[in-house]
């Protein structure tokens, strides 16, 4: 038999799919190396790393590498991401880790005493900031953060979020945009850690949360699962007592990550906010769709439910709350399981939801 070519066959070509997903990181330190490994990404032929301050992308050619002949006692910070021949997939959050020091000789362990210290002086200066304006956080104060919130929600936020004030709980906020409201989470809440979230983080924001004030920023997608675990692995093991989705608001989405947050690394008793929801009545929004309000009074006989975008995905949430009696099935039935809600509460443009 002759060749494909013989025949006036054309061989196929293998075409690399693109990668979406972003590596993971973990590392190693000495006094005076970094060891990282980057977690193997399928369909990846390769791996560029960058690290904090630097534009570039530097090719590596193993997924182990160490950085030698560093300073003891010093802080390094890059992120990754994976590359074939379609091109690159999404960067990992930056990740900082600190050359090791040998106490308790020489300056290497002064560093790492005044590091300690400077960290208790400013949890303690936020506490005492925190204090004195305990009671000037109003709807005005959002303005004094650069954060795109609108401003009536922060009645909502402080009627759920002000007996917690004064506790130590973990809090996780997706879409975090210019970072004004991570500024106001830490001055709101001063004995909470925050972690931040968003799919593209300024530099400059990186350099403004190095992570040194109980705040930490991280480089994701709100759907790549993986990711959002290994947030809740490095931020709050435990779970989070509060999270924030202020992402993208499209329903699909935010149903991805509320679903795999709230199962796995969400506290019973936390609470979940979920804003702007109503996008999904909006024309120009892409999964949202305009409908005709008086057309439910018009027609009373009618029990049609608009079911486009977040409004969609906020209407399934109301019917996990009625799990209980969506799971009997009839008057009589005996109900297969209770609601994972303890309560679910609708304000215009938020829905809170309570872990059961």
């Amino acid at each position: 038999m002759g060749s494909a070519h013989e025949h006036g066959v054309r061989p196929m070509t293998k075409v690399a799919l693109a990668i979406t997903e972003a590596p993971t990181l973990r590392a190693t330190t000495t006094s005076s190396s970094l060891t990282v490994t980057i977690g193997e990404v399928a369909g990846a032929t390769g791996y560029e790393i960058n690290w904090s301050g630097s534009d570039e992308w530097l090719p590596i050619t193993e997924r182990v590498f160490t950085h030698s002949s560093l300073a003891p006692g010093s802080q390094y910070t890059l992120r990754a991401r994976a590359r074939n021949s379609a091109g690159t997939g999404l960067p990992s959050g930056y990740m900082s880790w600190w050359t090791s020091t040998t106490p308790p000789t020489g300056q290497a362990y002064e560093d790492t005493t005044f590091r300690s210290v400077r960290r208790v002086f400013r949890r303690a200066r936020r506490v005492f900031a925190g204090w004195r304006r305990k009671d000037s956080f109003d709807a005005a104060t959002l303005g004094d953060y650069d954060s795109d919130k609108v401003a009536g929600y922060y009645e909502i936020y402080r009627r759920f979020l002000e007996p917690l004030r004064w506790k130590r709980i973990y809090l996780m906020e997706i879409g975090i945009h210019r970072c004004g409201s991570l500024a106001f989470w830490r001055d709101y809440l001063p004995l909470a850690k925050i972690a931040g979230v968003d799919v593209q983080i300024p530099e400059e924001t990186a350099r403004q949360f190095p992570g040194e004030d109980g705040v930490r920023c991280f480089e994701g997608n709100q759907t790549d699962c993986r990711f959002l675990s290994r947030v809740a692995e490095e931020t709050a093991k435990n779970g989070f007592d509060v999270v924030i989705d202020d992402a993208c608001h499209f329903g699909v989405e935010s149903k991805v990550s509320f679903w795999h947050l709230f199962d796995h690394h969400l506290k019973p008793g936390g609470l979940y906010f979920i804003e702007d929801w109503g996008t999904g009545y909006w024309d120009d929004w892409s999964d949202g769709k305009s409908m005709d309000l008086e057309e439910h009074t018009r027609t009373p006989s009618s029990l049609a439910s608009h079911t486009h975008g977040m409004v969609g995905f906020i209407k399934q949430l109301i019917d996990e709350q009625g799990a209980k009696d969506a799971t009997r099935k009839r008057l009589h039935g005996a109900p297969e399981r209770k609601s994972k809600f303890r309560s679910t509460s609708i304000f215009p443009g938020v829905v809170v939801i309570e872990k059961a």
